[in-house]
């Protein structure tokens, strides 16, 4: 997400999307995100913010998947695919390997998983 107080750098500028890199290192549910070497974009998600997406008790959910060794905080792969009809340009931010995130206010690493995943390191001190 564009934060209008912290400047942007372009990384790459292209017809359907612009990468950039910004200071600004605090993601949400269904942020998007690119890091170089992984294939395709990638989104944030939560149980949290799925079960409060389809009215469930977000904070029950939570707990549950934690007890439970499930992961409630997670990077997806999106797909793509390529259509006949124009497509407004889209805006993500790109992140590498190693960089710190804030995701539910809690403090995380983004780091490489088998095929070409990603999986967020919970970080010492998750205070932020």
């Amino acid at each position: 997400m564009i934060n209008s107080t912290n400047p942007i750098t372009i990384v790459a500028n292209h017809p359907a999307v612009a990468y950039y890199t910004q200071d600004n290192n605090v993601v949400h549910d269904d942020t998007e995100i690119h890091i170089p070497g992984v294939r395709g974009q990638l989104k944030f998600g939560s149980v949290k913010g799925y079960a409060e997406k389809y009215g469930l008790d977000a904070k029950k959910e939570e707990q549950r998947a934690i007890e439970t060794g499930e992961a409630a905080w997670f990077v997806m792969n999106l797909g793509s695919c390529i259509t006949s009809h124009d497509q407004p340009k889209r805006w993500v931010q790109q992140f590498e390997f190693g960089d710190e995130v804030v995701f539910h206010g809690k403090r995380f690493e983004l780091q490489p998983a088998r095929n070409n995943n990603v999986v967020l390191s919970p970080l010492e001190n998750q205070g932020v």
